[in-house]
């Protein structure tokens, strides 16, 4: 079944949410970024940019002239104002035509392989080849390769997302139970939220998937960030976990003392109220698995 448009979803959730729980999701509909901004929403208005061929830099998450100039290409080949400035409009219509294009095709850019671009949407470069019917496998810039439909891209067909962590909030709620998959090792566990509004808190469900959870650390606990897929509810999202056991806790028989922090794209701190740029780093790097 196709899934709405992030934006739209971005707008229900926040109607939904605002009805059960007051005004905590507000600011989700409040997209603001310009000239001088830096961060991971920027990083995701670049990426879909770049998919859609008016970025010609790799994303880094600067919002400097070249991606202003871009924007401006998009805003007016959509009918939008021309300010440079993504707000909410332009948000949306990014996300959609993004989407669209992620769907159907990809045009190749300088300096592309087939190897790259197999991996960006988390297929196998002979997948991808057989696909499209290529005999030769060097690829041309202005290209133009059709991607299989996403019940028939690898992994199940589950496309990673980069989601605000405003959103996950919005639908992962407290004993909902997850997957968490590290990118590095491959190896799962689950996991059950017990709170947190400014990052997901969670405690491994078992003492199975603490065991697990220790195994990914090389059986010792620590802060040290890791790149990992969230898993809930058919959806795959980029994640950040880290691998201490502090505070309080609910399950008492999963052999973990406390529970653990799960950050999501512009997640933030529960002491600071900030936002953690290795968390931050790491949830991109979790994202570029699927890229």
């Amino acid at each position: 079944m196709r899934r709405e448009p992030l934006g739209r979803r971005l707008i229900t959730c926040l109607i939904v949410a605002l009805t059960i729980m007051g005004l905590s999701c507000i600011h989700v509909s409040a997209v603001l970024l310009k000239l001088g901004a830096k961060g991971p929403l920027v990083y995701q208005a670049q990426d879909w940019l770049y998919i859609l061929d008016y970025l010609k830099v790799v994303p880094d998450g600067n919002f400097g002239p070249v991606t202003e100039g871009a924007v401006k290409s998009f805003q007016e080949d959509t009918g939008l104002e021309q300010d440079g400035i993504v707000g909410n409009d332009t948000w949306v219509k990014l996300e959609q035509a993004a989407q669209k294009q992620i769907n159907s095709s990809y045009t190749v850019k300088e300096g592309d392989s087939l190897e790259a671009i197999a991996k960006r949407f988390s297929l196998a470069p002979e997948e991808l080849a057989e696909y499209n019917q290529l005999i030769d496998l060097t690829l041309v810039p202005g290209q133009t390769l059709a991607l299989p439909p996403r019940s028939d891209i690898s992994r199940g067909g589950n496309y990673l997302e980069l989601a605000p962590w405003e959103e996950v909030h919005c639908f992962y709620k407290d004993y909902g139970v997850a997957r968490i998959i590290d990118v590095q090792t491959g190896l799962s566990f689950l996991v059950q939220r017990r709170g947190g509004t400014k990052h997901a808190d969670a405690e491994p469900l078992t003492k199975q998937d603490t065991a697990a959870m220790k195994q990914i650390y090389g059986g010792k606990w620590k802060w040290d960030r890791r790149p990992v897929i969230f898993e809930y509810q058919g959806r795959w999202i980029a994640a950040s976990i880290n691998g201490m056991p502090h505070g309080g806790e609910r399950i008492n028989d999963n052999n973990f003392a406390g529970h653990f922090c799960i950050h999501f794209l512009g997640s933030k701190l529960h002491s600071s109220g900030k936002q953690d740029p290795v968390h931050q780093a790491t949830v991109l790097k979790a994202a570029a698995y699927g890229r």
